[in-house]
């Protein structure tokens, strides 16, 4: 930023002597003389304070071109000696003489201070504390670019307003003007430069009749949009813990109540005592499976007799006594 403000500060005195000609970046900008006499041995055209030639004119019409302008430099129909200087860039701004060499020594007939600027970056006016009472209303505002801003407080009082501290303007880093002032109840941001302008405005008077709303979020405003964001989470989960068990509850889930007793293992002590016990086949019973059925009530035996009863019928498992 520095540099660039002390760049054009240093052209502007180096190019105090010759008028200034502002031209558009990106345009072209016509290199101009008219008082060339016939008997010449050469004219060109060159940069000022710099050993660099744009063309060269020789007796008779010819041209040369130098390398570094070859397709920059054009030749306006009506104009013998005069050039075009194409698609300018911030760099091009110098100051261009048209010097002439004849017998008697060297002359300068013409010089051009030719400053090249882009357009501006557009601007924008910002409401940022509005304090209204019974009587008054102050409204601070920004005028704002890219690079630069301006803050200005209005106050107005029985529909007359005023601007705390008058105009105000300051150069931008990209040494345009950025300006803020008050013309009747219109506040006006403007940013300009020689080539080019733009502007935003806003009724102070309007600014001061709407409700005030603080755009930049505060402390407060974060800790509430947390807890809203942890209760919309945790709700989300209850509800999905919800509808996962209703779906379970509304499909049904399939079990099976068959019911099994539990082994008995069968001692000697045991097989003494019990007077059922095979003796003929040798062998005793070591774990018996029973299976628990529904009650079969005189309801049940009734429906018995016309549909067919499963069974479910469990081998017992023996166990061989030993000798």
């Amino acid at each position: 930023m520095l540099q660039a403000v002390l760049f054009w500060l240093f052209l502007l005195r180096v190019q105090s002597s010759v008028p200034p000609v502002f031209v558009q970046k990106g345009k072209d900008v016509l290199l101009d003389v008219n008082n060339v006499p016939e008997d010449f041995t050469i004219f060109v055209w060159k940069l000022e304070k710099e050993n660099s030639i744009l063309v060269t004119f020789y007796p008779g019409g010819n041209s040369k071109i130098s390398k570094a302008y070859t397709g920059r430099i054009d030749h306006p129909d009506n104009k013998k000696y005069s050039v075009i200087l194409k698609n300018l860039q911030e760099t091009d701004s110098r100051v261009y003489t048209g010097r002439l060499t004849t017998d008697d020594g060297d002359s300068t007939l013409v010089q051009h201070n030719i400053i090249v600027q882009d357009v501006v970056s557009p601007v924008q006016l910002e409401v940022n504390s509005v304090s209204n009472s019974s009587h008054s209303c102050n409204v601070t505002l920004t005028c704002s670019t890219a690079d630069s801003h301006i803050s200005s407080t209005f106050r107005c009082i029985d529909q007359k307003c005023d601007q705390d501290g008058g105009n105000q303007s300051e150069i931008t880093n990209s040494s345009s003007t950025l300006q803020v002032y008050l013309l009747d109840v219109t506040v006006i941001c403007k940013h300009r430069n020689q080539v080019s302008s733009t502007e935003d405005r806003t009724d102070i008077q309007h600014a001061c009749s709407q409700p005030f709303v603080d755009k930049q979020p505060r402390k407060h405003d974060k800790i509430w949009i947390a807890v809203g964001v942890f209760v919309s989470f945790v709700a989300v989960g209850i509800l999905g813990a919800y509808f996962y068990r209703k779906r379970n509850a509304d499909h049904g889930v399939i079990q099976d109540n068959t019911v099994y007793a539990v082994p008995v293992v069968e001692t000697p002590e045991s097989q003494a005592a019990s007077p059922d016990t095979d003796e003929t086949s040798g062998l005793s019973p070591v774990c018996t499976y029973s299976e628990v059925g529904p009650h079969s009530g005189p309801s049940a035996a009734a429906e018995t007799k016309d549909k067919p009863v499963i069974e479910s019928v469990y081998a017992q498992v023996q166990k061989h006594p030993g000798p």
